[in-house]
């Protein structure tokens, strides 16, 4: 079963993954991310991702009214109150939001997949969703208890002291139970999902390659943000093109039939976005919260914080919802 075909699944949801996968396993340890490599992946991708949440909101006539409105607001007051009480947790605790929201996608997308599948039993759902789960956050316990590594989600203080090593095995052994569990009822059903298979098998080998095989900034770069980054990019795409050609899109809607266009307004606010970042804050994470320059930290994190709350509802579908129907889900 597949999200929308063979070919459109290889290309922009599984197909990433392994490629990103592989990448990160070729990966010179020693080799640090070029500069264009930077632009590419973390400015192209992971930062202007969170930008095409503008076309499921501001830039969508039927999205709900004042949602963005209201994600930015709880985005600012939240990182404005973290940077001032507990300055040393900012970037922790910005890691740590990343990371749910990383793991939430991973077990979104799945849910997609889930959906199309009128004779997966709740049981087989949940230890599916369960085992995706376990495959992103295994790599993660193993990076937590062999600090210090090559690379970091925002600081090197991602995970704080970290976690004691005997945390791991436990964890091991939880996703391989999880897995063989996975197998046997799938064994059981008789019924292939390639679609579906192919993307928690890709989700285990990119955060596996990039985390816990490999030790470099830019094996975790590659493995991490392009395909989380391109998955989402092809999802919103998708949605706004079907929304297009029902009519029900705005009056820019045309853009979607040529995507490169459709590109420049996250890859502009990305740059642009990035560009404040390197004039005013400069990446400098230990300045002072109260230096009038720093300062400026809490704001600029604002639309990344603003996409991870937003990615809790502009997917949400109830039954009779027209996102499943753009979807090309059971309505």
């Amino acid at each position: 079963m597949w999200l929308v075909s063979v070919r459109w699944d290889l290309a922009w949801m599984a197909g990433p993954a392994f490629l990103a996968a592989g990448g990160a396993l070729l990966w010179p340890e020693a080799l640090a991310l070029p500069f264009a490599g930077w632009l590419l992946l973390v400015v192209g991708v992971d930062v202007a991702h969170t930008w095409a949440s503008l076309y499921r909101t501001a830039l969508d006539p039927q999205a709900e009214p004042g949602l963005l409105g209201k994600a930015a607001t709880i985005a600012l007051i939240g990182a404005l109150l973290l940077w001032m009480l507990a300055p040393s947790a900012f970037w922790p605790g910005m890691a740590a939001v990343a990371i749910f929201h990383f793991i939430r996608q991973q077990g979104g997308v799945l849910a997609l997949y889930q959906a199309h599948d009128a004779q997966l039993s709740p049981l087989e759902k949940a230890v599916e969703r369960r085992l995706i789960e376990a495959l992103c956050l295994l790599p993660l316990v193993y990076w937590a208890s062999h600090l210090p590594r090559a690379f970091a989600w925002f600081s090197p203080a991602d995970f704080g002291p970290g976690l004691p090593a005997w945390v791991l095995p436990p964890a091991a052994l939880l996703t391989g139970g999880l897995f063989l569990w996975h197998v046997a009822l799938r064994l059981r059903s008789r019924r292939l999902a390639w679609g579906r298979d192919l993307w928690v098998l890709g989700t285990g080998a990119s955060w596996s390659a990039g985390i816990l095989l490999t030790n470099s900034d830019g094996a975790f770069t590659i493995a991490n943000v392009l395909p989380h980054g391109i998955s989402y990019f092809a999802l919103v795409y998708r949605v706004g093109a079907r929304q297009w050609s029902e009519g029900a899109g705005p009056a820019w809607a045309p853009l979607y039939r040529r995507w490169p266009l459709w590109l420049v307004l996250p890859l502009g606010a990305a740059f642009a976005e990035e560009a404040l970042w390197e004039v005013f804050v400069n990446q400098e994470l230990d300045l002072s919260p109260f230096d009038p320059v720093s300062a400026l930290t809490p704001l600029l994190a604002v639309p990344q914080l603003t996409h991870y709350l937003l990615d809790g509802w502009i997917w949400k579908m109830p039954p009779g919802s027209p996102l499943r129907r753009w979807l090309e889900l059971p309505c």
